[in-house]
């Protein structure tokens, strides 16, 4: 998967459409696992050697031999078996350059989805409405040779699909890690095995075998998709996803990082888990975001950021005593629940300074 920090530009999609008839539920649905969240029910339904995807409420996989784009992004180079493009603004392969520039550019992948915003989520398509892993979407029946696009207002996004193996794309769809952590309802219980963590007036838990880690560095070189290190490596023809190395890291923002970071530093990443935790300082204070939707967390207020609505969950806290909120950042991996015991342990603690783990 690409997600690169270049600008996404995309083409026309491909020739060849979605091939068969109208949009029907996955016929392994005897062997989906679902968890069950406060309204809703979640399909967990990655198959093997694919990667899930996270967009906001929606969530798709595609094979770890797919190429994925996000926002700012651009996909050329060789021709991967498909692409997924998130939230595109540009035209989505090689930049979309002039037709005598592109014609020593490798030809398109054969399959391509296209995932974004939909604009109000009671909007409704001309097609008649299927139940795809517990989500109704809105569609038209699938055409050979023809682009079709369909609505799912109860995640907000629309899905343009094309080429062969777009079916089996759609049939991964169902509701993200994001939206099971911000879904209403009562939370799950902090396990008492637990380790707590006091930092600037603010208390949060998380799982015991994750490392603790600290930084004074404003910015530094690490990747801003996914949490955990979870890399997805290719060793000549054969990918794969290394494993979650979540952890608990404190940034104090006392110092910024004057160097440079290489190229694809970033590398291709999968979500993962882990927490990073920035209370800013008086040189480089943490500010609430531009974009965002308040958040009751029993007696604390907080701020989502909506701007950043893919593998983390970013979140801005007012903790007592304090002018400048502290910005948590969850890693969304699995169904969710594990990110949404950490965002519902947060809470005013003693008035203890300084990171520590109890």
């Amino acid at each position: 998967m690409l997600r690169r920090a270049l600008a996404l530009v995309v083409v026309a999609l491909v020739a060849a459409g979605c091939s068969g008839g109208a949009i029907v539920p996955p016929t392994t649905s005897a062997g989906i696992t679902t968890t069950s969240v406060p309204g809703r029910t979640v399909a967990l339904v990655t198959p093997p050697g694919w990667v899930p995807v996270d967009f906001a409420d929606a969530q798709l996989s595609v094979p770890t031999s797919w190429w994925v784009s996000y926002p700012g992004e651009s996909a050329c180079g060789g021709t991967p078996p498909g692409l997924l493009a998130v939230a595109p603004s540009l035209p989505v392969w090689c930049g979309g350059a002039p037709p005598a520039v592109l014609s020593g550019e490798p030809a398109p992948p054969p399959t391509i989805v296209v995932v974004r915003p939909l604009a109000g989520k009671s909007a409704r398509s001309s097609g008649r409405a299927t139940t795809v892993n517990n989500v109704v979407v809105y569609g038209p029946a699938l055409r050979p040779g023809r682009r079709i696009v369909v609505q799912v207002p109860s995640l907000g996004v629309s899905i343009t699909l094309q080429g062969p193996s777009c079916l089996r794309v759609l049939h991964t769809l169902t509701y993200s890690p994001r939206a099971e952590v911000l879904a209403r309802g009562a939370a799950p219980p902090v396990p008492p095995n637990w380790s707590w963590h006091d930092v600037d007036n603010l208390g949060l838990a998380t799982p015991p075998s994750w490392p603790t880690g600290t930084t004074s560095e404003e910015t530094f070189c690490r990747n801003d998709i996914a949490l955990g290190g979870r890399m997805v490596v290719r060793h000549f023809h054969r990918t794969v996803v290394l494993p979650d190395h979540p952890s608990v890291v404190f940034d104090t923002d006392t110092s910024i990082y004057t160097g440079s970071c290489p190229g694809e530093v970033f590398g291709e990443s999968a979500p993962g888990n882990g927490v990073f935790v920035n209370t800013g300082s008086t040189r480089y204070p943490t500010v609430m975001p531009s974009t965002g939707v308040g958040l009751r967390l029993g007696r604390l207020t907080a701020v989502v950021d909506t701007s950043q609505e893919l593998d983390i969950l970013i979140v801005y806290v007012r903790a007592p005593g304090r002018s400048m909120p502290i910005e948590i950042q969850i890693g969304l991996a699995g169904d969710g629940v594990l990110a949404r015991t950490i965002l519902h342990s947060l809470r005013p603690n003693r008035g203890d300074h300084g990171p520590r783990s109890s």
